[in-house]
């Protein structure tokens, strides 16, 4: 059994490192869809169910957090160049074609992890 030191101690330790993970989660979450002209809500939803889903399917072993990634940004704020304001007709045409290109990544992801 542990004593209350050693329980302090592991608190302010987690407590540290989870503002850390926060502030760079939040950091990649919320910079990133605003570079490339994104919702940010939108992001953040959809990375905290993912991770929802993520968190559950490995049995609750495995606590990460899935959200956005700096990887895809020079090619997603390539397609996403010169599309006008959001909701315009040539935001949505290229938004639609970032989300085609985004599923297909995804598909070669899922071919190379299986």
């Amino acid at each position: 059994m542990t004593n209350r030191k050693e329980r302090t101690k592991g608190f302010f330790k987690t407590t540290i490192l989870s503002f850390q993970h926060m502030f760079a989660m939040l950091g990649a979450t919320v910079l990133v869809p605003m570079l490339v002209g994104l919702d940010v809500s939108i992001t953040l939803i959809t990375a905290g169910i993912g991770t929802i889903i993520f968190y559950f399917m490995t049995k609750k072993k495995v606590p990460v957090f899935l959200g956005s990634s700096f990887a895809y940004l020079p090619a997603m704020m390539a397609i996403m160049s010169g599309s006008g304001p959001i909701g315009s007709t040539l935001w949505q045409q290229k938004m639609g074609a970032l989300v085609v290109a985004i599923f297909f990544t995804g598909l070669v992801y899922l071919v190379f992890a299986g």
